[in-house]
């Protein structure tokens, strides 16, 4: 029988040994980040498609020095990643995208197990990937379930985010992972193919939707990445 995996392998596990020096260090983290020189204001652009549906942001983040494109659950259709790959090499964008090893066994584990799996697979290959923060998650499909997760092992081993973009995806829950998440800004990609439910509650949580064709994914996740 297939043991759980740990969410978060030991290479990236916590440092942290109380309360008190995590709250330490993120007061020095916020002190470094505000002393940073290429900070920009986020705001809401077109990306010369159809439509964006946001609520307004008043806060600074930094661009994405890595774009992570994760894979799909095993089970699930594969995401279309290869298009949005060639465009993000053409425009010289550092980006890792994790390998999920075929496993005839996985489809029949449970799915908090799949999921485990997924996440470690995901946190090593970034870590092994020389990832450099902060990092843009990417997720398509199933991925967009357990995509908070992956985004604490980036926290855990103090790999600062840029932020997540669901693309077609489902969503994890509402009040996942104890209130403490998104802990960074989210654009929910949708096409016609997309689940209504979850570009709905994409809305309704505030997020920036952003509505393209259907041969239009590839060239609205990499100008997310490359606008300024």
């Amino acid at each position: 029988m297939s043991q759980p995996v740990p969410l978060i392998p030991a290479s990236v596990a916590p440092r942290w040994h109380s309360p008190a020096e995590l709250s330490l260090h993120v007061v020095r983290r916020r002190k470094e980040v505000a002393t940073l020189p290429n900070r920009r204001r986020i705001a809401s652009h077109s990306v010369g498609l159809t439509h964006r549906v946001t609520v307004p942001v008043e806060s600074e983040a930094l661009l994405p020095e890595t774009v992570v494109l994760c894979p799909s659950p095993a089970g699930h259709p594969p995401a279309p990643w290869a298009e949005v790959s060639r465009q993000l090499d053409d425009a010289g964008v550092r980006h890792i995208n994790p390998d999920l090893p075929l496993d005839e066994g996985a489809a029949a584990e449970t799915p908090s197990v799949q999921m485990a799996h997924w996440v470690a697979t995901c946190a090593v290959a970034i870590a092994v990937g020389g990832a450099k923060a902060p990092v843009l998650l990417v997720a398509h499909g199933a991925a967009g379930v357990v995509l908070p997760a992956l985004g604490f092992s980036q926290r855990a081993a103090r790999r600062g985010l840029h932020g997540y973009v669901f693309v077609d995806a489902d969503l994890p829950a509402a009040g996942r992972g104890g209130g403490d998440w998104p802990d960074a800004p989210v654009t929910y990609v949708a096409s016609p193919d997309a689940p209504k439910d979850a570009v709905i509650q994409a809305a309704l949580r505030g997020w920036n939707v952003v509505h393209v064709k259907n041969n239009a994914i590839s060239t609205a996740v990499v100008e997310l990445v490359t606008s300024e």
